[in-house]
Protein backbone atom coordinates (compact mmCIF):
# COMPACT_ATOMS: atom_id res chain seq x y z
CA UNK A 1 0.00 0.00 0.00
CA UNK A 2 1.21 3.60 -1.00
CA UNK A 3 1.51 6.00 2.09
CA UNK A 4 -0.46 8.79 2.32
CA UNK A 5 2.53 11.44 1.96
CA UNK A 6 2.81 9.47 -1.08
CA UNK A 7 -0.55 9.48 -2.41
CA UNK A 8 -0.80 13.35 -1.52
CA UNK A 9 2.92 14.37 -3.45
CA UNK A 10 1.59 12.19 -6.68
CA UNK A 11 -1.87 13.49 -6.46
CA UNK A 12 -0.75 17.13 -6.03
CA UNK A 13 1.33 16.17 -9.07
CA UNK A 14 -0.88 15.42 -11.22
CA UNK A 15 -3.05 18.60 -10.63
CA UNK A 16 0.15 20.34 -11.54
CA UNK A 17 1.58 19.05 -14.56
CA UNK A 18 -1.81 18.22 -16.36
CA UNK A 19 -2.36 21.96 -17.17
CA UNK A 20 1.15 22.12 -18.20
CA UNK A 21 0.44 19.70 -20.53
CA UNK A 22 -2.67 21.25 -21.66
CA UNK A 23 -0.66 24.13 -22.81
CA UNK A 24 1.89 21.73 -25.01
CA UNK A 25 -0.89 21.19 -26.85
CA UNK A 26 -2.10 24.33 -27.77
CA UNK A 27 2.07 24.70 -29.15
CA UNK A 28 1.50 22.09 -31.94
CA UNK A 29 0.39 23.76 -35.38
CA UNK A 30 -3.23 22.87 -36.80
CA UNK A 31 -0.67 20.42 -39.43
CA UNK A 32 0.38 18.42 -36.72
CA UNK A 33 -2.91 18.25 -35.51
CA UNK A 34 -4.27 16.71 -38.28
CA UNK A 35 -1.39 13.95 -39.27
CA UNK A 36 -1.77 12.55 -36.25
CA UNK A 37 -5.45 13.07 -34.95
CA UNK A 38 -5.94 10.22 -33.29
CA UNK A 39 -2.79 9.76 -31.27
CA UNK A 40 -3.31 13.71 -30.59
CA UNK A 41 -6.55 13.47 -29.08
CA UNK A 42 -6.22 10.01 -27.37
CA UNK A 43 -2.86 11.74 -25.63
CA UNK A 44 -4.72 14.97 -24.48
CA UNK A 45 -7.53 12.73 -22.97
CA UNK A 46 -4.98 11.10 -20.98
CA UNK A 47 -3.50 13.77 -19.35
CA UNK A 48 -7.53 15.14 -18.55
CA UNK A 49 -7.66 11.19 -16.68
CA UNK A 50 -4.38 12.27 -15.14
CA UNK A 51 -5.78 15.79 -13.69
CA UNK A 52 -9.24 13.45 -12.29
CA UNK A 53 -6.64 10.81 -10.92
CA UNK A 54 -5.43 13.91 -8.99
CA UNK A 55 -8.35 15.33 -7.77
CA UNK A 56 -9.60 11.86 -6.92
CA UNK A 57 -6.39 10.70 -4.86
CA UNK A 58 -6.24 13.64 -3.29
CA UNK A 59 -10.12 13.96 -2.35
CA UNK A 60 -9.64 9.94 -1.18
CA UNK A 61 -7.01 11.72 1.25
CA UNK A 62 -9.03 14.84 2.59
CA UNK A 63 -12.20 11.60 3.60
CA UNK A 64 -9.64 9.46 4.72
CA UNK A 65 -10.94 6.41 3.02
CA UNK A 66 -7.42 3.99 2.64
CA UNK A 67 -9.53 1.44 1.41
CA UNK A 68 -9.38 2.44 -2.14
CA UNK A 69 -5.55 4.02 -1.91
CA UNK A 70 -4.59 0.35 -1.74
CA UNK A 71 -5.48 -0.21 -5.30
CA UNK A 72 -5.11 3.30 -6.47
CA UNK A 73 -1.39 2.97 -6.80
CA UNK A 74 -1.94 1.01 -9.66
CA UNK A 75 -3.60 4.06 -11.38
CA UNK A 76 -0.65 6.51 -10.44
CA UNK A 77 1.81 4.40 -11.87
CA UNK A 78 0.09 3.07 -15.21
CA UNK A 79 -1.19 6.13 -16.62
CA UNK A 80 1.85 8.25 -16.51
CA UNK A 81 3.02 4.90 -18.55
CA UNK A 82 0.60 4.36 -21.27
CA UNK A 83 0.91 8.56 -22.01
CA UNK A 84 4.84 8.28 -22.02
CA UNK A 85 4.37 5.09 -24.53
CA UNK A 86 1.51 7.37 -26.82
CA UNK A 87 3.98 10.33 -26.64
CA UNK A 88 6.78 8.30 -28.26
CA UNK A 89 4.52 7.76 -31.36
CA UNK A 90 2.92 11.01 -31.31
CA UNK A 91 7.03 12.18 -32.15
CA UNK A 92 7.82 9.62 -33.86
CA UNK A 93 4.31 9.90 -36.14
CA UNK A 94 5.33 13.87 -36.16
CA UNK A 95 8.89 13.75 -36.77
CA UNK A 96 9.53 15.84 -33.70
CA UNK A 97 12.55 14.78 -31.26
CA UNK A 98 11.19 16.55 -28.75
CA UNK A 99 7.84 18.76 -27.67
CA UNK A 100 7.42 21.64 -28.73
CA UNK A 101 6.86 23.51 -24.95
CA UNK A 102 10.48 22.11 -24.48
CA UNK A 103 11.72 23.61 -27.60
CA UNK A 104 10.45 27.18 -26.52
CA UNK A 105 12.45 26.31 -23.05
CA UNK A 106 15.24 25.55 -24.84
CA UNK A 107 15.53 28.12 -27.52
CA UNK A 108 14.78 30.59 -24.21
CA UNK A 109 17.39 29.05 -22.35
CA UNK A 110 19.86 29.58 -24.96
CA UNK A 111 19.38 32.79 -25.73
CA UNK A 112 17.40 34.39 -23.38
CA UNK A 113 17.90 38.05 -24.07
CA UNK A 114 16.90 37.58 -27.82
CA UNK A 115 12.85 37.32 -25.64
Amino acid sequence: MLSPALIAYLGFACLVVSPVALYEHRLYTAAQRRQAAALFWLHLSLWFVVFGIGVVSLGLLAVGDTHLLSDYGFLLGIVPFCINILRRHLYQKLGLDQSPLARRFDDWWSHPSDQ
